[in-house]
């Protein structure tokens, strides 16, 4: 899956579970940060969109751990979609509102111990307009109308 195959997936599945546009496209951006611009091995080889350790105690979707050279570990998943699924995973364990103006505050304090997380994964911009562009991607790809609606209002 590419990053540009990521998006519909991200967005239906968000839009399906209640997120906000706004939070949807900061999730978007946390991806791409945390997968150095989409192009990580972890991203590639494991389908880990978001540097999601290894789970040990909630709820995943992942099917396996790899531990890592720097004494890290990583999650393994059977597929983008299953990572995607396991970040809203994450945000109900965390008991955070997939609606929330301060979601991405609430967010950062619990998913990584840097004190500017939020704001570099605010200032990181997903390449939404990449490749063949967004709207192209949803004329050939999107056959529900409701995703066409979303891609008009990101722009």
């Amino acid at each position: 899956m590419t990053h540009s195959n990521k998006i519909p997936t991200l967005l239906l599945q968000g839009l399906l579970k209640g997120y906000s546009l706004q939070n949807l496209k900061w999730i978007l951006n946390q991806a791409h940060l945390e997968t150095g611009h989409f192009s990580s091995r972890i991203f590639r080889e494991l389908n880990s969109p978001f540097g999601m350790s290894c789970v040990r105690s909630r709820k995943t979707t992942q099917i396996g751990c790899e531990n890592l050279s720097d004494g890290n570990t990583a999650g393994v998943y059977s597929s983008k979609w299953s990572a995607i699924n396991d970040r809203f995973l994450w945000d109900e364990e965390f008991d955070i509102d997939p609606r929330s103006n301060n979601y991405a505050k609430e967010v950062s304090k619990s998913y990584h111990p840097s004190s500017t997380y939020e704001a570099s994964v605010t200032n990181t911009r997903a390449d939404l307009h990449g490749g063949f562009g967004l709207l192209s991607w949803v004329l050939v790809f999107a056959p529900l109308p409701i995703l066409a609606l979303v891609v008009y209002l990101i722009k």
